[in-house]
C-alpha cells in the first residue's frame, strides 16, 4: 500500500507527477550521468580508434583495411551515440542534459586534436 504524500524511489514517477514534471526535477543528475558515460564512451571510441592503426613493421593492405574499417565503426558509432543522445534530451526536454551530452561528447576528441596540434 502506498502512503498519501510518499514518492517512493527516486527514479519513481507518483500519480501527480507528469513525465515532464519529472525530467525537469531530475535534469541534473540525469545530466551527470550521462556526461561520465559519454566521456568513458568518447575516451574508449579514440582509444580504438588509435590502437587500431598500431602495427608492428610496415603494414600490410590487410592490416590497413582492418584499422580503417575499425576506425570508421569508431566514428559510426560516435556520430549516432551524439545524435541519439541530443534527440532523446531533446524530447524528454531536458536542456542540461543536451547541453553536457554535446560538451562531453566533444570534449575527449577536442583535447586529444589540441594535444596533437601542440605537439607537432
Amino acid at each position: 500500500m502506498r502512503l498519501p504524500g510518499h514518492s517512493g524511489s527516486l527514479g519513481a514517477m507518483s500519480a501527480s507527477t507528469s513525465l515532464w514534471g519529472w525530467t525537469k526535477e531530475h535534469d541534473g543528475p540525469v545530466a551527470f550521468l550521462v556526461a561520465v558515460g559519454d566521456l568513458v564512451l568518447s575516451a574508449l571510441l579514440l582509444w580504438m580508434t588509435i590502437v587500431s592503426g598500431i602495427t608492428f613493421g610496415a603494414p600490410n593492405a590487410a592490416e590497413q583495411a582492418d584499422a580503417r574499417q575499425a576506425q570508421d565503426t569508431a566514428q559510426t558509432v560516435w556520430g549516432v551515440w551524439l545524435a541519439t543522445g541530443l534527440l532523446i534530451a531533446a524530447g524528454l526536454r531536458m536542456p542540461r542534459t543536451a547541453v553536457v551530452h554535446l560538451a562531453a561528447m566533444l570534449a575527449v576528441p577536442g583535447v586529444f586534436v589540441a594535444y596533437v596540434a601542440a605537439h607537432s
